[in-house]
């Protein structure tokens, strides 16, 4: 139904390597049906990210990120998470 009907696809929690098992079948399945549009492909990560673990979701397919914020409830909290898997702060772990 995916490589048929929908605009994208979303994984939750997997690894890279089950990600491109997914990506694979879907692409398999688009190229089955005739697809003519790209198939977005999202994934919640099943690690923490820095550069390498980014470089393999792409490398598997993904189009976007989509990080899982666990049980961080506090906004301060929040804003951790948020900026130390922000685009910004990865280069820089790249960097170093």
């Amino acid at each position: 139904r995916t490589a048929r009907h929908a605009d994208g696809w979303y994984g939750f929690l997997l690894s890279p390597e089950a990600t491109a098992q997914q990506v694979a079948g879907l692409r398999k399945a688009a190229a089955g049906c005739g697809r003519d549009r790209p198939l977005h492909v999202s994934v919640t990560p099943d690690r923490r990210l820095d550069p390498a673990a980014v470089r393999a979701y792409a490398d598997a397919g993904v189009d976007r990120l989509i990080v899982a914020l666990g049980r961080a409830s506090a906004l301060d909290s929040l804003h951790r998470v948020l900026d130390a898997n922000s685009p910004d702060a990865l280069e820089a772990t790249s960097a170093r």
